[in-house]
């Protein structure tokens, strides 16, 4: 079980400074001094804002002389949001902390026309660039330019690149024995390789040659560190749907001061408008649908359905808006086919004698395969015992225990052998199911906030695949557990716009990743129905013991052939 709380503290676009501390009251404090510090004797410039997008530009005459004192405003074309900025004496103007989104840029100057320039795209983690040229003329009339301006990054030298919307929801994702996952298109980024998925584990990458596990992954610019692992994905891949990401940023090189890692991935959460938008979705794979294989003689099960739906909208239009998701994955299959090595029903009844018969392949000779009485045995002065007749133990010489636990046994003919005489499959499966929850509200131009909120659930089911090497005799032998991830993430934004020249920004993050892992036969109580007694309280005294059964017969002696035993 980890816990992880994150808390990035305000932000000040002035000077480009962004703190971000764990949660210790000592930290806090700190922090808190040096945003006053950094609040007192900033200066101007530009910053990018963690989990946000910046717009900066220049506004010129006809001449291409600056302009000072215009009025810009960007205004959000989903919510109406409405921020705006003055330009410098140079003519410079900055927006910064712009959700992710299309923007309408206006812009008015005295004696110059008004400019409406739509269709701007602003990214997260990008500062998008709009110059902006004035007309001299009467400030009634408007010159509207509804062609997108050119997207070109000259504010920094950051390598990375930015998947939007609409081209992250038709790429294709394959469900692999588990749901989709939101981080599985970062392999496509130039610079980034190496790009793995575990089973009921984190996904990691390498980026530019980089280390796995060296970079950073962010949701609305908070990042999602644990004490365990440096860009921990469970909160997202199990939380947070493909079909509730708005976009994705990934940066591979030059990265901001701001964040750490090598290099980051942000992912930002759809969120309500001022119509309203949502959709129903299933993905799935079937067995009817696959091909079988060249040498398998069937189709191996499998059923895999992804589903859902979302919905987002408004309460209060322009000021209170709201977005919901919830997903659901389905996966039913069986572990691959293994030979494994049964102890047949003469052998749980003590009759042994056919190992008497037993001839060995490389001699040709009788190699009868003898047991002996342990309760015979002599010492005068070598040890000696006594065979049991026939090669038969007594039923009364077999324990209570080993005949209760033996019973789960599969019923397995003498005909067919004592060496790889039973051909085990396994049902294995998987649910997950989350919600994701985003809500918005706009106080007024100088303040917005939102809340974001996610929870997941993974469990195997009816029990994980079976490991290399372990026994896959149905339960309770099968050497399996049970799986179970509870990803859950809360934060809080807050920006205020302090001054024309000064913006705060306030987030929270509450992360927690519960695994709990148990048996898959602790309900059963074997030990105790088998009256072994003595042990520790606790999984040890209710789930069937470890008992495997060799799957590699190499015994020259039995012919490839190797007696089951317990162990």
């Amino acid at each position: 079980m980890r816990l992880v709380r994150s808390i990035a503290f305000f932000r000040s676009t002035a000077a480009g400074i962004e703190l971000r501390t764990a949660a210790s009251r000592c930290a806090v404090f700190s922090a808190i001094l040096l945003i006053f510090a950094a609040l007192v004797f900033t200066s101007s410039g530009n910053a990018q804002i963690g989990g946000t997008g910046s717009l900066q530009g220049t506004v010129t005459d006809p001449s291409g002389a600056v302009i000072a004192n215009a009025v810009v405003t960007a205004t959000n074309t989903a919510t109406n949001a409405v921020s705006t900025q003055k330009t410098s004496d140079a003519g410079f103007y900055s927006i910064a902390a712009l959700r992710a989104g299309t923007y309408t840029v206006e812009v008015s100057g005295a004696g110059f026309q008004r400019l409406s320039q739509q269709n701007v795209v602003i990214d997260a983690l990008a500062v998008a660039t709009v110059n902006l040229a004035l007309t001299i003329g009467s400030n009634s009339d408007t010159v509207t330019v509804t062609e997108a301006p050119p997207q070109i990054e000259t504010s920094n030298a950051t390598l990375g690149q930015v998947m939007r919307n609409e081209l992250y929801t038709s790429l294709p994702l394959a469900m692999n024995a588990g749901p989709r996952d939101p981080t599985a298109f970062v392999a496509l980024v130039p610079g980034v390789q190496a790009l793995s998925s575990q089973a009921a584990g984190s996904s990691f990458a390498s980026f530019n040659g980089g280390q796995p596990y060296m970079n950073e992954v962010y949701i609305e610019g908070i990042p999602m560190t644990n004490a365990a692992a440096q860009g921990e994905t469970r909160n997202l891949a199990y939380s947070v749907s493909v079909e509730a990401i708005d976009q994705f940023q990934v940066e591979t090189n030059n990265s901001p001061a701001m964040y750490q890692g090598q290099g980051i991935e942000n992912y930002t959460i759809k969120s309500g408008a001022n119509t309203f938008h949502g959709a129903a979705y299933e993905y799935f794979r079937n067995t009817v649908l696959d091909a079988r294989g060249y040498f398998p003689t069937f189709r191996q099960p499998e059923k895999q359905n992804q589903f859902g739906g979302r919905i987002g909208g408004f309460i209060l239009r322009d000021k209170l808006f709201f977005f919901g998701n919830y997903d659901g994955y389905r996966y039913r299959s069986t572990s691959n086919p293994t030979q494994q090595s049964v102890p047949n029903t003469d052998f749980l009844n003590g009759n042994f004698s056919a190992l008497l018969n037993i001839v060995d392949p490389a001699t040709g000779r009788p190699a009868p395969q003898i047991i002996y009485d342990p309760l015979t045995t002599v010492c005068n002065p070598a040890c000696s015992r006594s065979p049991f007749p026939g090669n038969i133990i007594p039923a009364s010489r077999i324990s209570a225990v080993s005949r209760s636990l033996a019973s789960y046994l599969p019923k397995v003919d003498p005909s067919a052998g004592f060496g790889n005489n039973y051909t085990a499959i396994v049902p294995v499966g998987l649910n997950t199911n989350s919600t994701t929850e985003r809500l918005d509200y706009n106080y007024s131009q100088r303040q917005r906030a939102y809340a974001v909120f996610s929870l997941g659930s993974y469990v195997t089911y009816p029990f994980a695949g079976i490991s290399s090497g372990t026994s896959a005799i149905p339960l309770p032998y099968a050497a399996t557990r049970v799986v179970t991830e509870k990803p859950l993430t809360i934060q809080l934004h807050h920006l205020f716009t302090l001054t024309p020249n000064l913006l705060n920004q306030f987030g929270y993050s509450y992360a927690r990743l519960a695994i709990p892992i148990t048996s898959a036969t602790s309900a059963g109580q074997y030990p105790t129905k088998a009256g072994l007694a003595g042990l520790p309280a606790g999984q040890a005294s209710n789930a069937f013991p470890t008992i495997n059964f060799p799957t590699s017969l190499n015994s020259s002696i039995l012919g490839g052939n190797q007696l089951a035993g317990f162990r």
